[in-house]
């Protein structure tokens, strides 16, 4: 059964690499190999900001070592990510 696409409100999160950066002719920038490393380490789930002919984006935000924050837009590639199903809520008994 085919994955429903993203659409905007929809959570995520990195397990690994996208498959397309292992081509040795495919250059990724190490800020973005940075980014995603340290989003896959979080292990926490992102949502979807923007869908857009691209695919969809996420937000995210790390702070420096000065004490500022670094602000992140990425694209997620197609095998890098998993969709988060949220957990059921217990009633109160």
């Amino acid at each position: 059964m085919a994955e429903k696409p993203l659409k905007v409100g929809d959570r995520v999160r990195l397990v690994r690499y996208p498959p397309c950066w292992a081509d040795p002719a495919y250059q990724v920038p190490w800020s973005t190999r940075d980014v995603y490393r340290r989003l896959m380490a979080r292990r926490r789930p992102l949502r979807i900001d923007e869908v857009d002919d691209w695919g969809a984006w996420v937000r995210c935000q790390f702070p420096s070592r000065a004490g500022r924050m670094h602000y992140h837009h990425i694209v997620l590639d197609d095998g890098c990510w998993v969709r988060v199903v949220p957990r059921k809520r217990q009633k109160d008994k």
